[in-house]
């Protein structure tokens, strides 16, 4: 039977946006719909052509379509965006992708079978593996240059050199920066395993290819060359509950060596949350043995990591002639634009250290958020401006004057005096 009806789908995790036309190409609908209600559509209309975005999970969505008897064509989305007119939205987007398939030179993305789908996955968690090895040795060795340590380049040089720096106590390494080295050679020689234990089993399913088993044949072609859907809700805390179940459902589109990489994934989620707990005592009960630290944590919005990575900034403060200077450091001062003497205030700099401004500015929302009837004036100051603008500014503005009021309590070595009301 001659496909007759034609179906776009802008594809997302819970809400898709499906438009349908007719064999003249006349639009009948384009409306959203949920999973659910999009299967159910799509089944009241047999063999028709089906277009996608080839993004996130087309492929699942193209093997679905295509075992139930449907043409799947996937188009790249740099093409399909050309054909968008007017602003870009979901009943856009699915128009858009409808006008590409039509044009005579559009190419179009083949969909994966499984064996594809598990050999890219196995090579994604490989390079994943190897690039964080590769990041983790970067650290090591700049860490170590900024205590006089000069680690020869090279992850072998790495694993051979470091345990002998670590063990010589005659150069300036610190107590917590030689917790900080081996922390981060323990996880150097762990990905070392983790990368042997991917690249085996990306192997293993390669020789299991028949096609893979010729195209090695290819001189410089190896192995790792020639090499389901399950939607989990968003958020870290949703994964750890989640995933397991996931895993452990045999009825559900996961393959041997997906449920491997899910499971291997959540093992390094899992060590990474100990790894985050563990550096963040350290980082605490190191604050606490500094003065200073025990200072700043009278700010309202500041804690111990804020604390910390405030003194690790701006020090005693002798190298800001005031406030602002300090707080233009941190990128959290308007940027200007102008010529002629005329001057437009835009937003915030965004110069500076990313970290410690995003600390700020989450610590400052936690304060802006709370603030409901206090008296005192800096509850009566954020209550103003609150009154004025949003409070995703007002956070911004409280997290400029949290630098300025760090940077007196750093310069003059005075307390927090929480100011009156005027």
């Amino acid at each position: 039977m001659k496909n007759s009806t034609t179906i776009s789908i802008d594809l997302a995790k819970t809400v898709f946006q499906v438009a349908l036309f007719n064999k003249y190409g006349v639009l009948k609908s384009n409306n959203k719909m949920s999973q659910a209600k999009m299967v159910q559509f799509i089944a009241q209309h047999p063999e028709a052509t089906i277009c996608m975005e080839a993004c996130g999970t087309a492929h699942y969505w193209g093997r679905r379509f295509q075992q139930n008897g449907h043409k799947v064509l996937l188009v790249p989305a740099h093409i399909a965006a050309k054909y968008r007119t007017g602003n870009k939205n979901d009943a856009n987007d699915a128009l858009a992708i409808y006008e590409s398939i039509k044009r005579p030179k559009t190419y179009f993305v083949q969909v994966k079978n499984l064996d594809q789908q598990d050999l890219a996955s196995l090579l994604k968690l490989r390079q994943g593996y190897v690039k964080q090895r590769t990041q983790t040795a970067n650290r090591i060795r700049g860490l170590g240059l900024e205590y006089g340590v000069k680690i020869p380049q090279g992850i072998a040089k790495i694993r051979k050199n470091l345990p002998r720096f670590l063990e010589d106590a005659e150069n300036e390494l610190t107590t917590s920066s030689r917790f900080i080295l081996r922390n981060l050679l323990d996880q150097l020689l762990l990905l070392d395993s983790q990368v042997e234990e991917a690249t085996n089993k990306l192997v293993a399913r390669a020789k299991k290819v028949p096609v893979c088993s010729r195209l090695i044949a290819l001189p410089g072609v190896a192995w790792i060359i020639a090499s389901a859907l399950v939607k989990i809700p968003q958020g870290i805390a949703k994964i750890r509950k989640n995933l397991p179940r996931f895993l452990e459902d045999a009825e559900n589109e996961l393959t041997t060596s997906s449920r491997f990489i899910l499971r291997n994934l959540l093992d390094q989620l899992l060590l990474l949350d100990s790894q985050v707990e563990e550096a963040t005592n350290k980082l605490v009960a190191r604050a606490k043995k500094v003065p200073v630290c025990s200072r700043l944590i009278a700010l309202p919005g500041v804690a111990w990591i804020i604390a910390s990575a405030l003194y690790a900034r701006l020090g005693d403060g002798s190298a800001y002639k005031c406030g602002r200077d300090a707080s233009a450091s941190v990128g959290v001062v308007p940027a200007h634009s102008g010529t002629g003497g005329n001057n437009k205030l835009l937003g915030i700099t965004k110069r500076g250290d990313r970290c410690l401004r995003s600390l700020l500015v989450h610590g400052a929302r936690s304060v802006v958020s709370r603030i409901k009837d206090k008296q005192d004036g800096l509850s009566c100051w954020i209550r103003e401006q609150l009154s004025k603008n949003h409070l995703n500014k007002t956070a911004v503005a409280y997290a400029n004057k949290l630098v300025r009021m760090a940077w007196a309590i750093l310069k003059s070595g005075e307390d927090y005096r929480t100011p009156l009301a005027q």
